[in-house]
Protein backbone atom coordinates (compact mmCIF):
# COMPACT_ATOMS: atom_id res chain seq x y z
CA UNK A 1 0.00 0.00 0.00
CA UNK A 2 3.11 2.27 0.53
CA UNK A 3 4.32 2.22 -2.69
CA UNK A 4 -0.09 2.85 -4.23
CA UNK A 5 -0.04 5.84 -1.64
CA UNK A 6 3.64 7.34 -2.68
CA UNK A 7 2.62 6.78 -6.27
CA UNK A 8 -0.29 8.74 -6.55
CA UNK A 9 1.31 11.16 -4.81
CA UNK A 10 3.83 11.72 -7.11
CA UNK A 11 1.20 11.23 -9.91
CA UNK A 12 -1.04 14.25 -8.25
CA UNK A 13 1.93 16.68 -7.50
CA UNK A 14 3.38 16.28 -11.30
CA UNK A 15 -0.10 16.71 -12.73
CA UNK A 16 -0.78 19.89 -10.57
CA UNK A 17 3.05 20.70 -11.53
CA UNK A 18 2.06 20.98 -15.07
CA UNK A 19 -1.25 22.00 -14.78
CA UNK A 20 0.07 25.37 -13.49
CA UNK A 21 3.35 25.82 -15.23
CA UNK A 22 2.71 23.54 -18.53
CA UNK A 23 3.76 25.30 -22.02
CA UNK A 24 0.79 22.89 -23.87
CA UNK A 25 -2.45 23.95 -23.25
CA UNK A 26 -3.65 20.57 -24.45
CA UNK A 27 -1.71 19.34 -21.73
CA UNK A 28 -2.35 21.66 -19.21
CA UNK A 29 -5.95 21.18 -19.25
CA UNK A 30 -5.69 17.13 -19.78
CA UNK A 31 -3.33 17.53 -16.51
CA UNK A 32 -6.17 19.88 -14.66
CA UNK A 33 -9.21 17.48 -15.59
CA UNK A 34 -7.11 14.35 -14.14
CA UNK A 35 -6.21 16.32 -10.88
CA UNK A 36 -9.31 15.07 -8.96
CA UNK A 37 -9.16 11.61 -10.32
CA UNK A 38 -6.05 10.91 -9.06
CA UNK A 39 -7.20 12.80 -5.38
CA UNK A 40 -10.14 10.28 -5.74
CA UNK A 41 -7.39 6.93 -5.85
CA UNK A 42 -5.12 8.42 -3.46
CA UNK A 43 -7.89 9.44 -0.75
CA UNK A 44 -8.88 5.57 -1.76
CA UNK A 45 -5.32 4.27 -0.98
CA UNK A 46 -5.11 6.16 2.12
CA UNK A 47 -8.45 4.72 3.31
CA UNK A 48 -6.55 1.15 3.01
CA UNK A 49 -3.90 2.02 5.37
CA UNK A 50 -5.87 2.76 8.26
Amino acid sequence: MAAQTSGHQQTLDALRGYATTGDVPALKSFASELVPTVTAHLNMAKGLKA
